[in-house]
């Protein structure tokens, strides 16, 4: 059976974006007043609880194939609810244009009278908007939150700034390769991460680094003449030589390949080339903001 590989990609993302511990805040909306409304995000779990079941099924959504499940926990102050547990279960829908996204089903485990939440949940934003069981993606949202940054979390996002890892900054660039014609290329940071993904992790190892890292973060990479759309990877930054490294590991199409790089100390700049490049060679790239 072949792997549908943004689904696969979906699993991954969800694990990284519900971690326990998230913070999600936001609002909700009843008639023309908003209250405040967090989630507090818990451990993982691998049995749906029969409520969740039944009204899942009573959705029609039984044959869908499940991404994760953890546990939470739901505050509206306003209407004293503080703490109140919930289950969140995600799954796979059709969003825009038929493409594969991440849907959650929000509800107590034990409490049918709280009612059903479903929601459209953006891992790249990390951030979800939904409604009751009939909201669908286009309707006015009633409840809207996103990823609260943690103390460890903030920490890594000044910790990224002050290694030039900068959200939105766009590199754009040409490469040399021996075997095409050179070719433009651009390279973007994005959000700051908490914590290295396991896949940027298992690259590190197998290129043997050990030094500490000082930052990494979520970006694109992008080679319009290829016809390649901007595609997600992983930026790892740390201090080697008195310079920023970077490490750019693809994500969603790892056909792209490991790029190491350097950025400049006034992070105007990034050199590099394939993984086993550094700073002495010819670079294969050079792109600047």
């Amino acid at each position: 059976m072949v792997k549908n590989k943004n689904i696969e990609f979906l699993k991954e993302k969800t694990k990284l974006v519900l971690p326990e511990g998230a913070e999600y805040k936001g609002t909700i909306t009843q008639f023309t007043s908003k209250y405040d409304i967090t989630y507090n995000i818990g451990k993982r779990v691998t049995e749906i609880p029969d409520l969740v079941r039944e009204s899942r099924d009573g959705l029609g959504w039984s044959d869908v194939e499940v991404l994760f499940v953890c546990e939470a926990r739901c505050t509206i102050k306003q209407f004293g609810m503080e703490g109140e547990p919930v289950c969140i279960l995600v799954d796979v829908h059709k969003a825009k244009k038929g493409v594969e996204a991440a849907r959650m089903l929000i509800m107590s485990p034990t409490k049918p009278e709280l009612g059903i939440f479903v929601a459209h949940l953006d891992v790249r934003r990390e951030e979800f908007v939904g409604g009751d069981e009939n909201w669908w993606i286009g309707d006015a949202p009633v409840v809207s939150a996103q990823r609260v940054a943690s103390l460890t979390e903030a920490r890594r996002i000044r910790a990224a700034k002050e290694i030039g890892l900068v959200e939105g900054t766009k590199f754009k660039g040409k490469c040399s390769h021996p075997f095409f014609k050179a070719y433009d290329i651009i390279f973007e940071f994005g959000k700051a991460l908490p914590d290295m993904p396991p896949e940027a992790a298992k690259v590190r190892k197998e290129l043997g680094w050990t030094e500490q890292v000082d930052a990494c973060c979520r970006g694109l990479q992008s080679i319009p003449e290829f016809g390649a759309q901007p595609s997600e990877v992983v930026v790892v930054g740390d201090k080697k030589d008195g310079c920023c490294r970077v490490l750019v590991v693809p994500i969603e199409k790892p056909e792209l390949g490991i790029s190491v790089a350097t950025l400049s100390e006034d992070g105007g700049q990034l050199i590099g080339g394939e993984q086993d490049w550094w700073i002495e060679q010819e670079p294969m790239f050079t792109a600047v903001k």
